[in-house]
């Protein structure tokens, strides 16, 4: 037997418009990380969203925000997944494409090498 799906949408306010999800308003930073470790997709529009699906190794996609969409498209860049970002009128399905999280692993560790490099050589 199959659980039923959660949907649980982070939002500012209350969105009458949104049947059958689950909604969050003040949601504080251990709350909005617990529910992204947990989760099984995200669909984010955050930068914040985005980055801890990347260290958690999620399934997601980035609808690209209205602004400061440059962080974001930095970011992804820095691990080949510009084709993460979609538009609103792009297709979801595009959760359905596997992340390869190897090639992920390997440049966080090395960006995580280069900064405890950067801090022995610069904290004396």
């Amino acid at each position: 037997e199959m659980c039923p799906v959660r949907i649980v949408a982070i939002k500012y306010k209350f969105d009458p418009c949104l049947k059958g999800v689950e909604q969050k308003t003040n949601v504080g930073p251990l709350q909005f990380v617990n529910l992204i470790m947990n989760a099984k997709y995200v669909i984010t529009n955050s930068f914040h969203g985005t980055a801890f699906s990347l260290l958690f190794e999620k399934n997601f996609i980035t609808i690209r925000p209205m602004v400061f969409a440059g962080r974001l498209d930095s970011l992804l860049n820095l691990f080949c997944l510009v084709d993460r970002i979609v538009d609103k009128d792009d297709d979801i399905k595009k959760l359905e494409v596997p992340i390869d999280y190897e090639k992920v692993r390997q440049k966080i560790d090395e960006f995580r090498n280069k900064s405890v490099l950067f801090l022995r050589e610069n904290l004396v």
